[in-house]
């Protein structure tokens, strides 16, 4: 009777801890076990290491490669490249500040961050919204910044397909009709953690 007590217990011990090592994966190639929450593997400074993002509209469609330090643009038969870098940072009391720099172009965002809840095909958690709170863009042609307050702010949803400690990736996946044409994107860009 005793051995069956202990192995009932175990048991017991052993589903609650896959139901909590199972809470922490969101993202579709999350890690299938992780010690952190997700709140903690999010939180710190992210930069751009790759990827790869296609775009197709009526009248052309293009790809671009990611390598962390430069953006491939390839459109038929032609091709360019041009620096570029890009870094998220998820900070503490839900402060978030991105950086990106693209050829002779930077701009720099501030605002806040937080989880959101579950819709459609997505998990809890596995998308955070990001509300500006200023910005700022500095290039050859134009120079503006902005700065935003209480209902003004504007929000954008960031995705990750996986977030590890280490590493994460972030998707854009979508399409935009405009009389009458549809323009279609997706983006996949991982980053590591600084």
């Amino acid at each position: 009777m005793r051995v069956f007590k202990k192995t009932i217990i175990v048991l017991l011990v052993g589903a609650v801890l896959v139901s909590f090592l199972d809470s922490c994966k969101k993202g579709e190639d999350d890690p299938a076990i992780s010690l952190k929450s997700r709140t903690a593997r999010l939180k710190g400074e992210w930069e751009l290491v790759s990827g790869v993002g296609s775009y197709v509209n009526p009248n052309y469609t293009y790809t671009v490669t990611y390598s962390g330090t430069t953006a491939t643009t390839t459109q038929g038969s032609n091709s360019s490249t041009r620096p570029y870098s890009e870094k998220h940072e998820f900070g503490k009391n839900n402060v978030y500040k991105y950086t990106l720099s693209d050829d002779n172009s930077m701009k720099f965002t501030e605002g806040f961050w937080t989880f959101m809840g579950g819709y459609d095909d997505y998990s809890k958690k596995e998308m955070v919204l990001v509300r500006t709170k200023f910005e700022s863009v500095a290039s050859t042609y134009y120079n503006y910044s902005m700065s935003y307050t209480e209902d003004e702010m504007p929000s954008e949803v960031i995705r990750f397909k996986r977030l590890s400690s280490k590493e994460c990736v972030i998707e854009y996946d979508g399409t935009t009709t405009y009389d009458s044409n549809i323009y279609r994107y997706n983006t996949e860009k991982t980053f590591k953690k600084k």
